[in-house]
């Protein structure tokens, strides 16, 4: 079965349960989180929580009555176990949406007293030492707001995944680096992006369009607690090319180190040199936090 989780109950995932008159469907008013389990237990929940529920405090979306109203022990202990027992696996990738549900009225207008929540389930992406980063053609524009949120208003990123799939040169696991309007490096397609350059750790400002990532929040903390600098910067392809090391991060991948870096053309532009050991030893510390 491919089991979801809807308002309460698991259902087969592909089966209606969503009015059409949902704010969700009609406006994207809707925020998800994405995180994975290790050993059925979700990683870095509280972060996203937290998150989703700013976001959704800013449309206002009523709460009370969701999982987040309930609060995270409720949430885990109650739905996920069975859900990933429905699903016949022992860790998954999780995500978990909230829409804004059906209301009267246009968006202007709308009070989101009802809102629909649900929980897909897929397995976990395999492992990878390394990846390759491939450079887009297409820009990111700005988001919905500052900072921007996870939002159902996912147009922005499916034009860059939709880039990133026709390029012939992608292996599985590789990832994209997208740059915006100005050309300033602002995240993967599906991850946050750091580089190491004269002893320093850049990753780009949110200003730049960037998420605000909880791999990016785990990843700078973790630099923090081994007392590493970690800048947040607007600059330029040319300066991730001119680094020590580059890696992504996401808090379904954690870190992965990147082997090399190719460009529109499909030069490589860039090369790994030797392991570093900072990066080891920011791998191990965010996993530490998870």
């Amino acid at each position: 079965m491919n089991a979801a989780w809807l308002d309460g109950k698991i259902v087969e995932a592909n089966a209606p349960g969503i009015a059409l008159t949902d704010h969700g469907l009609l406006f994207g008013a809707s925020f998800f989180e994405t995180f994975r389990t290790t050993q059925r237990k979700p990683g870095f929940i509280l972060r996203h929580l937290r998150r989703l529920e700013n976001s959704c405090n800013t449309i206002g979306i009523h709460l009370a009555d969701t999982l987040l109203g309930h609060g995270a022990r409720y949430a885990w202990d109650g739905v996920l176990g069975p859900l990933l027992d429905a699903n016949g696996l022992d860790d998954a990738v999780i995500r978990y949406t909230v829409t804004a549900g059906p209301a009267e009225g246009g968006p202007g207008s709308a009070h989101y007293l009802q809102p629909h929540e649900f929980l897909l389930v897929r397995p976990l992406p395999p492992p990878a030492d390394r990846i390759t980063l491939h450079l887009l053609e297409g820009r990111r524009t700005g988001g919905e707001w500052h900072p921007r949120p996870k939002s159902g208003n996912y147009l922005n990123s499916l034009i860059r995944a939709q880039e990133f799939a026709k390029r012939g040169d992608v292996t599985s696991g590789d990832e994209a680096l997208v740059l915006n309007s100005h050309g300033e490096i602002t995240e993967g397609v599906f991850s946050s992006v750091f580089w190491l350059r004269d002893g320093v750790w850049s990753t780009p400002r949110l200003e730049t369009g960037a998420l605000p990532g909880v791999g990016r929040e785990v990843t700078i903390e973790a630099a923090k607690r081994l007392g590493f600098a970690v800048h947040e910067v607007a600059q330029g392809f040319e300066a991730i090319c001119q680094a020590t090391a580059v890696f992504i991060t996401s808090s379904v991948r954690g870190i992965v180190p990147v082997s090399r870096i190719i460009d529109t053309a499909g030069i490589i532009v860039w090369n790994a040199g030797k392991p570093i050991s900072a990066l080891t030893e920011l791998i191990e510390e965010f996993e530490k936090l998870r």
